[in-house]
């Protein structure tokens, strides 16, 4: 019993310790945002040649595809030759 008083007693007395701040919370926190700022300058970073290389390519195949597959030509042909 006297025991059971003593622990109440302290339990009562001590205030409860104040748990300390997370001492890696506020450097995760910064290296967190270093981190989405560098991501976000990537992301612009690889736009412009990305729009470059893809308007290149459509230049490309354009100019690959009217020589092989010139459609005015053949309707021309067709409709000259279905004409005789």
């Amino acid at each position: 019993m006297l025991a059971d008083t003593i622990i109440v007693v302290l339990v009562c007395i001590i205030p409860a310790q104040h748990q300390d701040k997370n001492r890696f919370k506020d450097a995760f926190e910064k290296a967190d945002r270093q981190f989405d700022i560098e991501l976000s300058e990537l992301a612009k970073a690889s736009e412009e040649p990305a729009k470059s290389a893809a308007l290149k390519t459509k230049r490309e195949r354009e100019e690959a595809m009217r020589d092989f597959c010139d459609f005015k030509a053949l309707l021309r042909k067709m409709s000259y030759e279905g004409g005789r």
